[in-house]
């Protein structure tokens, strides 16, 4: 008995995933950036001066957002990723392509949370600041921008760090020369000065800006879980009756795919997506998740 109710726990995972990644990917979201006011004054500069920010503002490429003393704010992107922006933090979206889901932002001081869903389908993010480009997928961490001096704390995922410096090129523009990288892993940090040939990495210390981000991570991803189960509700109810599974343990099967512990790849390795089920994706959906481009 035990092993056939784990054969019907492998099964239910493929159904969940092959059908919310073919859904999700059929039916993209509508908001690229969608601005949360969390607490006190925020405000936004669309190019002309700086105004009084409104909760639920659909932001656009370009638009620069800062909160003021006591004050913090959310900014979602395409649904499922999310930068969150503590107390005298400055932000600009510098790129937003809808197309190509990716993202890249330029944080001019303060501290920023940030954390990259693979359900959110970007491709690219990446976070400028005075001394350090930090680029991303599939991550958990903090910037924090003093002057000219960046930290950041890594606590899932991976992070790939430079340290550059800005030249005048041969068309006298400034372009940026990288002139230091380094690859950081879960639990740790990095100190960056501007213009720095070193990188300095060091074991993680917790603080509370990262444990109540943390806590804040996971209702985030419980939300978008317990969304997709209502939106998809005729597949769950026929998962469930074909497999005697509870309502629990579908949520929990879903909480996995958001966070992204369930993937196509790792599906077809298990044996749970079989080769006739991959006959019916899209190409482009195999080659969103990589698939049979090694």
């Amino acid at each position: 008995m035990v092993i056939v109710a784990i054969i019907a726990i492998v099964v239910i995972v493929g159904i969940i995933i092959s059908a919310f990644l073919w859904l999700g990917y059929i039916s993209p979201p509508s908001n690229v950036a969608t601005l949360i006011i969390e607490k006190g004054n925020v405000e936004i500069n669309s190019g002309n001066s700086w105004i009084t920010a409104k909760n639920n503002s659909q932001l656009k490429e370009k638009d620069s957002i800062r909160t003021l003393e006591n004050s913090r704010v959310n900014i979602v992107f395409f649904e499922s990723s999310v930068i969150r922006l503590d107390e005298n933090t400055e932000i600009s979206l510098e790129k937003l392509d809808e197309t190509k889901r990716s993202i890249q932002l330029l944080q001019n001081s303060g501290t920023t949370w940030n954390k990259v869903l693979k359900l959110s389908g970007v491709s690219s993010y990446e976070i400028q600041t005075p001394s350090a480009i930090a680029t991303v997928r599939g991550t958990s961490f903090a910037i924090n921008v003093k002057g000219n001096e960046t930290n950041i704390s890594l606590v899932n995922g991976s992070l790939q760090v430079n340290s550059y410096e800005l030249i005048e090129n041969k068309d006298r523009k400034m372009e940026k020369k990288y002139i230091a990288t380094e690859t950081m892993v879960e639990k740790e940090s990095a100190w960056i000065g501007k213009g720095s040939r070193e990188i300095k990495k060091m074991p993680l210390k917790g603080n509370n800006w990262i444990e109540e981000n943390q806590i804040k991570d996971r209702r985030f991803i419980v939300e978008k879980a317990d969304n997709l189960i209502e939106k998809y509700r005729n597949i769950i109810n026929i998962a469930k009756s074909r497999n005697n599974l509870s309502d629990e343990q579908i949520r929990q099967y879903v909480i996995g795919y958001v966070e992204g512990r369930y993937t196509i790849k790792k599906a077809i390795e298990e044996g749970i997506i079989s080769e006739s089920d991959m006959g019916l994706m899209p190409e482009e959906l195999k080659r969103s998740e990589g698939i049979g481009t090694e």
